[in-house]
């Protein structure tokens, strides 16, 4: 008898353990996937006032990425995986990638392809459980095309010719819109004037039902930022430039995090 109750708490423990270490591994492997998507929409104008920039830059907001996050809001990055963002399907894209994902710094596709690359290994990859690399650029310009920020903007009277407008004006914009809060980022040039720079729009985990962003204000110091009218380019085109005697250009995305140094501390801008 006493045998036969040794063998039932035995099993009974073995049951208890296998079960914590499932939980548990359950629980790991949760804290490795994304809640949302966070669709980040910036102004190209209000770029060009801190970034060296190519000689015309589009008059609409142009995608700087799609990051999964946490639903504490945080950035997930650099995830492991070993789907890559292959050429062939860099190329399938072009059109819809210089028209709605464009690098601001230059003209030139092939050299473009290292900053899609860096959105990609940094942000994309923290959802290659739910899409791989071509789908995680064709969420992005889909969500992109049906969520066009400036005619919500100008809906509400909120023009891009150098004015300013409280941050609580133009994130009911956008909700009034999309029935949903936004988030909203300034950027501040040399002479401390602050402009609006991003709208960030929020989607479910299948990124295609518009969510809920936290509704923060970012980088805006209490102040009613410029809505940025065009603006002359800050440089010239480098890759174009360099590609006409037979060099080769080399964008900033091209570096990894642990190239980094002072002159390239604000990298994620791009």
């Amino acid at each position: 008898m006493k045998c036969k109750l040794v063998l039932v708490g035995l099993y009974i423990l073995l049951v208890g353990f296998q079960v914590f270490c499932q939980v548990e591994d359950d629980e790991n492997e949760v804290d490795q996937q994304y809640d949302y998507f966070k669709l980040v929409l910036r102004w190209p104008n209000s770029y060009c006032k801190t970034n060296t920039c190519r000689k015309t830059v589009p008059q609409r907001f142009t995608i700087h990425g799609l990051w999964p996050q946490r639903k504490d809001g945080t950035d997930l990055t650099y995830c492991d995986t070993t789907e890559t963002l292959t050429d062939a399907t860099l190329n399938s894209f072009k059109s819809d990638l210089l028209e709605y994902w464009p690098d601001l710094s230059t003209n030139n596709f092939e050299a473009s392809k290292s900053l899609w690359r860096y959105q990609w290994e940094k942000h994309g990859t923290c959802s290659a459980s739910k899409f791989n690399a071509q789908e995680y650029i064709e969420r992005a310009i889909l969500r992109t095309k049906n969520n066009d920020v400036l005619p919500m903007l100008k809906n509400a009277g909120i023009q891009p010719y150098g004015a300013s407008y409280s941050t609580s004006r133009i994130q009911k914009a956008i909700k009034d819109i999309t029935l949903h809060n936004p988030d909203i980022k300034c950027n501040k040039d040399a002479k401390k004037n602050i402009y609006l720079y991003e709208i960030h729009i929020c989607f479910e985990y299948n990124g295609r039902v518009i969510r809920d962003c936290r509704n923060r204000v970012i980088d805006c110091e209490n102040k009613n930022p410029i809505f940025a009218s065009r603006v002359e380019a800050h440089g010239t085109d480098q890759a174009s430039l360099l590609s006409s005697i037979g060099l080769q250009y080399l964008s900033k995305h091209d570096l990894r995090p642990t190239e980094t140094t002072s002159s390239f501390k604000t990298r994620e801008s791009y």
